[in-house]
């Protein structure tokens, strides 16, 4: 098998979206293998956080990090603002914020604008990073995607998550993935984090990413033994 990146501490985040029964064995998993986060919807951490008390970890303890109004991101500006100070209270490092489908599809730019802002200041005033995901196969117009990547570009954002797997399975090839990868990261100046879908080539596809300049990826937790069991060899 290849190789994946070598170290995947530094490049790799599980994805937790759908309920799981043992928590535990998910974090033992993330903490044994140094995976970079574990990333889950806010009412789960709670289940992640009594997990890394009930094992022993090793070396550094996994990150825990909240998605923000996971699938479409269609609450209020404020109801967004106040999950990003909840998760601050509950001494997380870091959240990932989903973008304002409801204005996108609206086409109010001025409201996705407004939005960013917020989280952007509010952020930066409680002390806290994030990635803002923008989902690569919700279908958008060339012309209102563009309008959206411009608008990112103006704000001072440390990651932009472009999503393949974070609302569903789609039949689309690596080349595509690749090919829609880089033309957002030419209109934008952030770090880069790709999810990749679910599939049996997801090894294949996380290095072909990588040396297209992906930063981060990230990947459905029941994947992340192919990941794990490649790395081995």
């Amino acid at each position: 098998m290849n190789k994946i990146h070598s170290s995947i501490s530094k490049v790799c985040d599980i994805h937790v979206l759908d309920f799981v029964k043992k928590p535990e064995d998910i974090v033992a998993i993330s903490n044994e293998h140094n995976f970079r986060s574990i990333v889950t919807v806010p009412g789960y951490i709670h289940r992640f956080k009594k997990s890394l008390l009930s094992i022993p970890i090793l070396g550094t303890k996994p990150n825990l990090t909240p998605i923000i109004n996971y699938p479409l991101g269609c609450e209020s500006s404020k109801s967004r603002i106040y999950s990003i100070i909840d998760a601050k209270e509950n001494n997380l490092k870091e959240v990932e914020i989903i973008a304002p489908y409801h204005h996108i599809f609206a086409k109010d730019f001025r409201a996705i604008d407004e939005d960013l802002t917020d989280i952007v200041k509010t952020c930066e005033k409680v002390g806290i990073s994030f990635k803002y995901i923008l989902d690569l196969y919700i279908p958008l117009d060339v012309k209102t995607r563009n309008r959206v990547l411009r608008i990112i570009s103006t704000h001072d954002i440390p990651i932009i998550s472009f999503g393949s797997g974070y609302n569903m399975d789609y039949d689309i090839s690596s080349s595509d993935i690749v090919l829609n990868v880089m033309k957002m990261k030419d209109k934008i100046n952030s770090k880069v984090k790709v999810v990749l879908r679910n599939t049996d080539n997801i090894v294949d596809e996380m290095n072909v990413l990588m040396k297209c300049g992906v930063d981060i990826i990230g990947v459905n937790w029941n994947y992340s033994t192919k990941l794990i069991n490649n790395n081995k060899n």
